[in-house]
């Protein structure tokens, strides 16, 4: 009787022949694990971590309480919200460049576009349940801005969703996507972000630009890939993350060209620590079947 054993990456083969016979027994097989030189280390520092339009509010509720009287009838987490973000957004638009075209009043987001008489409104929400303390709120902040595609990106964020906004500055359009981190492939065709539920998860929506300018199908991403999560359960045990701390702000979406884009996730070994790894997952379009698909960094092709 000869028997021949072979391991992949996710099953083990143990082939035996008897008397002619060809008989195939199946096993999992023990998770590659990645040894440290398969680990890419970035620093970090307070300000990468932190999310800079909530940080003053959450450290210090009365935070510009006394310095705006306008603001005196709101709630108190909004008594420092909306004064933080107004604060935080002009210093960008100026930074940008755009002091005359974005710009924050109170609870109000205007951009003035072409095309379009008066400029896009976007206006904050908030209201009390009946428990003061159970208060709804919806802000919109500005996220970033890519002056060689003329895009702004905002961030809308509200008790139960977060949702990305970009408008185009060339032409006047803008859309919201639900999710984060939102992307757009260098000639604006596909965008990409990642999945919201409750709360951020790492599932990635692609969409796809239809003929009247909105991206597919404006609620509904073009393609939510299915096999996500096994794909992405290679790299926990690779990199072996069931221990770890992702540092979700560092998040990365890459567009490299128009057929591929990457995903980069950073991980802490510890809470406190100031360097994370780096986890990088490919995603590529086959133009001829029209399909996306994901490649890991624990497959020894990818790397």
């Amino acid at each position: 009787m000869a028997k021949i054993f072979l391991q992949l990456a996710i099953l083990s083969l143990v082939v035996t022949i008897d008397n002619g016979v060809l008989a195939v027994a199946v096993t999992p097989a023990t998770p590659l694990t990645a040894s440290m030189n398969d680990y890419v280390w970035i620093a970090l520092d307070k300000k990468s971590e932190a999310d800079h339009h909530q940080d003053d509010c959450h450290n210090n509720n009365s935070n510009n309480s006394d310095k705006d009287d306008s603001y005196s009838t709101l709630h108190p987490d909004l008594h420092c919200l909306y004064p933080t973000h107004g604060r935080i957004d002009n210093e960008l638009s100026k930074k940008w460049g755009m002091s005359d075209k974005v710009i924050r009043e109170k609870d109000t987001l205007y951009v003035t576009v072409p095309n379009r008489q008066y400029p896009l409104i976007f206006k904050d929400d908030a209201y009390i349940y009946d428990d003061p303390e159970n208060i709804y709120k919806s802000y919109y902040f500005l996220e970033q801005y890519d002056k060689s595609q003329q895009l702004l990106y905002l961030q809308n964020h509200s008790t139960v969703s977060k949702k990305d906004v970009i408008v185009d500055l060339a032409t006047g359009f803008w859309q919201d996507f639900y999710g984060s981190h939102l992307q757009l492939s260098p000639n604006k065709q596909y965008a990409a972000n990642f999945d919201r539920d409750a709360e951020l998860t790492r599932d990635i929506n692609i969409w796809e630009r239809h003929q009247d300018g909105y991206y597919k199908g404006y609620f509904h991403p073009i393609d939510k890939l299915k096999n996500q999560e096994q794909l992405r359960q290679l790299d926990y045990d690779y990199y072996q993350t069931d221990s770890t701390h992702e540092v979700e702000n560092l998040r990365q979406i890459t567009w490299v060209n128009n057929n591929k884009f990457y995903v980069d996730y950073f991980h802490k070994i510890h809470d406190e620590d100031t360097v994370a790894f780096h986890i990088r997952h490919t995603f590529l379009h086959d133009a001829v079947s029209g399909q996306w698909y994901m490649k890991v960094a624990s497959q020894p092709h990818t790397k």
